[in-house]
């Protein structure tokens, strides 16, 4: 494994580029790029991974690399073995991470680079306390739609409706704090369809907790026993949100949308999430959310009718 200082982060980068882009015979200048970009799309995965594409066809104009953030979860085991399809690099930002390439595990802390080519087999897995955050090139681009397809991944900026684990934002001009905020309330929902309680309680902060409000009664349940709660279902828990408006001072965020509620496709009960967010170290964080629980026509339905599983 390599060692670099955090200043060569962006000479990695410009050799991915060159590496990627550097023809046989002349170069040829391709237009059409972003100049500047706050990334194109977000993909949360049922392990509590997220990983966030900076560069790819959409905004580089070509598709020769791809550049992403990738966030591990605290506590994320290790994950199967598998092959991609363009070379790997991995610039570890912060955290331990288990670099395990063909049965050979290598220790990448912040400031290490670590490589696999598509014919290896590779694994990852979180060796510290702390989260595992790291920019990934992929070499030749296109990784990205081979991870998961479109239409799991989540536009960003982008108005989007009609999965199950995507939101429709209300505005067309989000700034990227807005979107954080959004995508961290959406990581919770992501984890819940995904039976997954791990990335469940890392979506939240330790002392978080829902309340399920109505006329004449709460019902306070802590992010712990929640999870558990989600270990123990056999069937995903679809929560799909729309519309969400978001406010922002500073740290402290809310998130108010209208849901729907289903048990697998079976539809359970429709209400409004009320989110208080927290940003904290490692990103924004959800520490409460109250909820209605409803039926129509108290509360609405998703437009797009009931969800499907075929994602």
């Amino acid at each position: 494994m390599i060692r670099l200082g955090r200043s060569a982060l962006a000479v990695l980068i410009a050799w991915g580029l060159t590496l990627a882009c550097a023809p046989a015979g002349s170069a040829q200048q391709v237009d059409g790029y972003a100049r500047s970009s706050s990334g194109t799309r977000t993909l949360t995965l049922g392990s509590g991974t997220v990983i966030k594409m900076l560069l790819d066809a959409s905004n580089l104009g070509s598709g020769e690399v791809e550049v992403a953030e990738i966030t591990f979860a605290v506590g994320q085991s290790a994950t199967a073995g598998h092959h991609h399809g363009a070379m790997e690099i991995f610039y570890v930002i912060e955290g331990v991470l288990g670099h395990v390439v063909n049965g050979v595990e290598y220790r990448l802390e912040p400031g290490m680079v670590g490589v696999v080519r598509p014919e290896d087999e590779i694994i990852h897995r979180v060796l510290s306390d702390e989260q595992v955050k790291a920019v990934v090139l992929w070499v030749p681009g296109g990784e990205g739609d081979r991870i998961a397809p479109a239409d799991r991944w989540t536009r960003i900026g982008a108005r989007l409706s009609g999965s199950p684990s995507r939101v429709a934002s209300g505005s067309e001009t989000q700034n990227d704090e807005e979107q954080a905020v959004i995508e961290a309330a959406q990581a919770m929902f992501d984890a819940m369809q995904a039976l997954d309680p791990v990335a469940f309680r890392a979506s939240m902060v330790p002392e978080g907790f829902l309340m399920a409000v109505g006329l004449e009664t709460m019902r306070r349940t802590t992010r712990d026993d929640f999870a558990a709660r989600i270990a123990d279902q056999s069937r995903p828990m679809i929560e799909r949100m729309w519309d969400p408006e978001v406010r922002i001072d500073g740290p402290v965020a809310t998130l108010w949308a209208p849901y729907d509620f289903y048990s697998a496709l079976e539809f359970s009960h429709c209400g409004t999430d009320a989110f208080q967010l927290a940003k904290t170290p490692d990103g924004w964080k959800v520490v409460l959310v109250s909820y209605t629980v409803q039926m129509p026509p108290a509360c609405n339905t998703h437009a797009d009718g009931p969800p499907s599983l075929s994602r």
